[in-house]
């Protein structure tokens, strides 16, 4: 009965038997990675499976066609990579060995958020989930295919930011649906532009749910962190998470929104918060507003608002400016009689007249009150001790053999130890830690203060990025391309990231270009620990033997 739907696989289209899409360009023989469903799969003799469309540690998302009510949704596979993986070209899940026991618990984890999901389809803001069934050693979630661009495409279009009468209006019915959304027992974890959809009736929908352990470093799986977004305590484990988390979340999705620039990453700001408020990056957006948002994304969590009513009661203050209502002057259209202007231009005249007079005599007044009490004037060889600080400088006031400390930080390291200009100055010496906010080689602490004053030969300890500790897997590929090996390993040895490359036999990509890697793009990878990143290569086939007549 699925011979007969033949459909896009990209956008579930009916196309016949077009091998190009007209509808979303998808080409019909795209090669398809061989650790996910496979297009055309079928899922419980409902779902016909599609492409691809996300991946992030704990579950893999396709588009998929259920072909009991003719209508295109999206199918959640629970498939924790660091846990398990598939028959190569298959459907069923292998768990990995010793890993039952860990994968049976957030598999629980995987089915409790579903189902609590789907006691809530009455809510508009959210994708609705509509069934949870189990098949090929897993469990899948149904949901909705929410149609829209991203928040992040919608800004992108509003030349990066909207003005706050906008955001108002979009954001405010959002506030109150994150309020059920925490009531129910769900914290999301990962709002970010990404994950918040802007529909065709330009309201906003949340997306991308996952697990507590997908969305926190340091657990069994490769976590996705959206940085900027992401709250402290998700990158640590010993911090609780709440409803406070996603409100941190939000705020900062509404800081981007409004400025049009990315918050600093939460796990830096520890020790250099740099968060700038959002009134000081757009003067535009109320006072009110710009206080909250700072509220809501303080880097402690018992600071922060606790509740989602809590965040909506200041922002629900601000009235946007194209409906603040005018006020009307109940006499404007009445003009005064002609006796009443008379009388008023003479009351002005006496008014401008004896203002002037009280303002000639203040002056002399005051100019014969200081020429009576005027002191001595000074010999002009002796300055005041005012003239001599304006006229000297800082560096003539200090002792000889002395130097103010300059800023150091976020200066590379290598260029601040080659310096001619500190050789014999200060004596330097270095550290490297992971850092979520500089660079790798960039200064980010130094032991003595900007603009102190030290002695010559003064000792100053820096500490030094490594980089992150989480990277991001960068993508494999460039314009549907595999990149070539030599260039993907640049990109991870820059990242600091291991991994080891394992060779295919194909003749679907061209040799030594990258096929897939696992875990997948867009996912962090911890660099501190064994964790290891897979590449798989493509390589020719090996000649087949000839036999000899």
């Amino acid at each position: 009965m699925f011979d007969n739907y033949k459909r896009c696989i990209g956008c579930m289209n009916e196309i016949g038997n077009a091998t190009l899409c007209p509808s979303c360009g998808y080409i019909k023989s795209s090669p398809v990675s061989p650790q996910y469903l496979q297009p055309g799969a079928i899922i419980n003799e409902r779902y016909l499976i599609g492409k691809l469309l996300s991946y992030n540690g704990e579950r893999a998302v396709y588009i998929a066609f259920d072909t009991s009510i003719e209508s295109v949704v999206e199918v959640a596979e629970y498939f924790p990579g660091t846990l398990c993986e598939k028959e190569r070209n298959g459907s069923h899940v292998i768990i990995a060995n010793g890993a039952q026991p860990k994968y049976k618990a957030l598999m629980s984890d995987f089915v409790e958020l579903a189902n609590q999901l789907k006691s809530l389809r009455t809510l508009k803001s959210i994708a609705q989930t509509y069934e949870i069934t189990a098949a090929n050693g897993t469990v899948y979630a149904i949901g909705e295919r929410v149609s829209g661009i991203t928040l992040s495409e919608y800004l992108a279009d509003n030349m990066g930011e909207i003005e706050w009468n906008t955001a108002q209006t979009l954001f405010m019915p959002f506030v109150s649906t994150l309020g059920t959304i925490h009531a129910g027992g769900i914290i999301h974890r990962g709002i970010s532009p990404e994950t918040i959809i802007v529909t065709p009736k330009h309201e906003l929908k949340l997306t991308g749910f996952s697990i507590a352990s997908a969305r926190t470093v340091g657990t069994e799986l490769s976590p996705q962190i959206f940085a900027g977004y992401a709250a402290p305590e998700q990158y640590t484990r010993i911090e609780a998470h709440g409803p406070w988390t996603d409100i941190y979340s939000l705020a900062a999705v509404m800081y981007k929104s409004l400025t049009g620039t990315m918050p600093p990453e939460s796990s830096g700001r520890s020790f250099n918060d740099n968060l700038v408020s959002p009134r000081a990056l757009n003067s535009n957006i109320p006072v009110t507003v710009s206080s909250a948002i700072m509220n809501a994304m303080s880097y402690s969590t018992e600071k922060r608002y606790q509740t989602s009513e809590q965040f909506k009661e200041p922002l629900s203050k601000i009235v946007p400016p194209e409906i603040k209502p005018r006020p009307i002057n109940i006499n404007a259209d009445i003009p005064p009689k002609p006796e009443e202007k008379k009388k008023s231009y003479a009351l002005t005249a006496m008014a401008v007249t004896f203002l002037a007079f009280l303002l000639i005599a203040g002056t002399v007044l005051l100019a014969l009150w200081f020429s009576s009490n005027r002191p001595p004037s000074q010999p002009s060889s002796i300055p005041s001790s005012d003239s001599a600080s304006e006229s000297g400088s800082s560096a003539s006031t200090r002792p000889s053999g002395t130097h103010e400390v300059p800023n150091f930080v976020g200066r590379i390291a290598e260029v601040v130890r080659s310096s001619p200009d500190y050789v014999g100055v200060f004596e330097f010496s270095f550290s490297s830690e992971y850092n979520e906010q500089y660079a790798r080689g960039v200064i980010f602490e130094q032991s003595v203060d900007a603009r102190e004053i030290v002695s010559r030969g003064e000792k100053i300890e820096f500490k030094v990025s490594r980089g992150s500790r989480y990277p991001t897997i960068p993508e494999f590929t460039i314009r549907g391309e595999g990149k070539l090996i030599r260039t993907y390993e640049n990109e991870l040895r820059d990242l600091s990231i291991k991994y080891d490359i394992t060779y295919e036999e194909t003749d679907e990509h061209d040799p030594d270009t990258v096929i897939r890697v696992h875990p997948s793009p867009g996912t962090t990878i911890d660099i501190s620990g064994a964790e290891i990143l897979r590449v798989y290569v493509a390589k020719e086939p090996t000649p087949s033997s000839v036999t000899l007549q």
